[in-house]
């Protein structure tokens, strides 16, 4: 027997990367109601750097020859753009046997961010076949190329709409962000 809301589609929100997630699940038809987005780190001009080519290889490499802090660090340097020293210090710190833990799955967000941080216009057809209320949001203090991303996915998705949320970045809380995924779930 199933419970209440077993079967329905979800209402989903997703943060930073895993917004490619979200929405690569939607064009693969799992059931979404709808579908809210919190800076998705699309790289669709020259804003900032692209991913390398050789991104997600390198990262699969590192973590099959042992190496996860080598990939932890690649994911910081290329992904988040952090410098290498700032890296290196961090090597030391208490939170790196966290970033070398979770090291193996960085290269499944990679595989889910595909060409989306390539540094060129997002395909027409990446995300085609999502017919579902789509909202996209990103903080207006936020990197400049967040927000770039952000409109980019949103111009992308003919039902998508754009919210920008007053004086947040990419470390927005969830409080600040709670009332506008409520007034989005209650257009239901």
């Amino acid at each position: 027997m199933a419970g209440p809301g077993e079967g329905r589609p979800a209402t989903v929100f997703a943060w930073s990367s895993g917004g490619f997630l979200a929405l690569n699940s939607a064009q693969a038809g799992i059931p979404i109601a709808r579908l809210a987005l919190f800076e998705p780190p699309a790289v669709a001009d020259d804003a900032r750097p692209p991913l390398p080519d050789d991104y997600v290889r390198r990262l699969e490499a590192a973590i099959a020859a042992g190496r996860p802090g080598d990939a932890a660090e690649l994911f910081l340097t290329a992904a988040v753009l952090m410098p290498p020293e700032f890296v290196s210090g961090m090597r030391a710190s208490e939170m790196w046997p966290g970033l070398e833990a979770v090291a193996p799955t960085i290269s499944y967000d990679g595989r889910q961010v595909g060409d989306a941080m390539a540094g060129k216009p997002l395909s027409a057809d990446r995300w085609n076949r999502i017919s579902i209320p789509v909202l996209v949001m990103y903080g207006e203090s936020t990197w400049p190329f967040l927000a770039a991303g952000a409109k980019a996915v949103a111009d992308l998705l003919p039902t998508a709409t754009l919210r920008p949320v007053p004086g947040e970045n990419h470390s927005a809380t969830a409080d600040v962000l709670a009332p506008a995924l409520r007034a989005f779930i209650g257009e239901a």
